[in-house]
C-alpha cells in the first residue's frame, strides 16, 4: 500500500498526538519516531551536512513507512484523511 500524500509533510509523533488513532499505533509511531531521532545526524556537528536539512525531518511518515504493517498503514492513511 502507498502512503497518503499527506504523509510526506506529517511526521510520526505529529499523526500520534494530533490525529485519532488506536493506542496501539500511538505506542508504534512513537517507537519509530525514537528510533529516527537515534538515528539522526543532521545536529552532529562532526559530520554537518547542511543539505540534510532539505531532506525533511527522519521520522516523516514517508520516510518510515516500511516500518508499519499493511494494517497500520491502512490505519494511517485513514487519519491522513479524515484529518486531526
Amino acid at each position: 500500500m502507498k502512503p497518503s500524500l499527506s504523509a510526506e509533510y506529517v511526521t510520526a509523533d505529529e499523526l500520534a498526538e494530533c490525529y485519532h488513532i488506536s493506542k496501539e499505533l500511538y505506542q508504534k509511531l512513537w517507537k519509530v519516531t525514537a528510533a529516527s531521532e537515534k538515528n539522526d545526524t543532521r545536529n552532529d556537528i562532526e559530520n554537518y551536512d547542511p543539505a540534510s536539512w532539505t531532506e525533511g525531518a527522519p521520522n516523516l511518515l514517508s520516510k518510515v513507512w516500511s516500518q508499519f504493517t499493511a494494517t497500520e498503514q491502512v490505519q494511517i492513511n485513514k487519519a491522513l484523511e479524515e484529518g486531526s
